[in-house]
Order: C-alpha cells, then structure tokens, then sequence
C-alpha cells in the first residue's frame, strides 16, 4: 500500500530512524545540562531549577487525620 509515494514499510523506517535520532539528541542535550546550569546567573539557574521540579518530585497530597483515627503509627 502506498501512502503519499512511499509503502507503509518505508514509512516505519523512517519513523524508527527519527525517533532514533531524536533520542541522541536529547540524550547529548541531557548530558549538557550541567554545564549550561553552570552558565546561568544565580537567579535564572533557581528560576529553572523551580520550573523543572514537578517532572523530578512527586506532588506533595495533603493529608488529614479525623477524630476517630489512632495517632500512632
């Protein structure tokens, strides 16, 4: 079958070698991030550093204790 000039074997081809090749991408860029961190002003590094924490932390859930529930553990 033929989908815009090339078969679908072609088309998984090609999607294999960019997701291949966007994967070394960011991984050199991955490596890389230290250095850049190195180069920020304090202020924007922190500023980074704050935005990037929701991908590395989990949310924080709150938690409630009621009035008939034991206090110990």
């Amino acid at each position: 079958m033929l989908i815009s000039g090339f078969s679908t074997d072609d088309s998984a081809v090609a999607r294999a070698e960019l997701r291949s090749a966007l994967k070394d991408v960011l991984y050199d860029e991955v490596e890389q991030i230290p250095h850049r961190l190195d180069e920020l002003e304090t202020k924007d590094r922190l500023e980074l550093l704050v935005k990037l924490m929701p991908y590395v932390f989990p949310k924080v859930q709150p938690v409630s204790q009621s009035l008939d529930e034991p206090i110990g553990w």
